[in-house]
């Protein structure tokens, strides 16, 4: 650059702005602490938040890998299911993505609490649909709504990912 600029290159500056950075990385390497398993229970209040970011993730898994693995027992073809599926999450990932971006309001607790009102809803409407036996009615809600409910899980997953990086960094 110097040579472009048709100015001299100040070695003994760069070296020395070298020397002070590494002198930085080097105190900065031998001042990081070494973490256990052990210190996730150390004080109540992390105890607490493993525990309750441990059963989030449990539920959300449960939910998810039952939805998931009785996709057989859904109406239509299996493969046609599973294209639904990741176009399902393809778009409810980016709109909510979007959403958090643009509108200012829409954070990690609103996305949560979006999610569960969303699949609390479809439960409702899929427990609806069988205790009135209505399901030849409504043969395409009883496709739809299982897939809907999987794909709005990935939120889960992400908002408890999110949750544990910014609790244990």
């Amino acid at each position: 650059m110097c040579r472009i600029d048709g100015r001299n290159f100040d070695e003994t500056g760069l070296d020395r702005v070298l020397a002070k950075e590494n002198q930085i990385f080097m105190e900065s390497k031998s001042k990081s602490r070494t973490y256990s398993f052990f210190h996730l229970f150390y004080t109540a209040k992390f105890a607490s938040y493993t525990i309750a970011l441990s059963f989030a993730l449990i539920v959300t898994s449960i939910m998810n890998y039952s939805l998931l693995f009785n996709m057989e027992r859904l109406s239509g073809s299996i493969y046609l299911n599973a294209v639904f599926l990741a176009g399902i999450r393809y778009v409810m990932n980016m709109s909510i993505a979007s959403l958090e971006r643009h509108v200012k309001c829409v954070g990690r607790k609103m996305i949560h609490l979006g999610a569960l009102i969303f699949v609390e809803v479809w439960l409702i409407v899929l427990i609806f649909i069988y205790v009135t036996d209505t399901t030849e009615q409504y043969i395409l809600l009883l496709r739809l709504a299982p897939l809907l409910i999987v794909g709005i899980a990935s939120q889960f997953y992400i908002v408890n990912g999110v949750v544990s990086n910014e609790l244990f960094p």
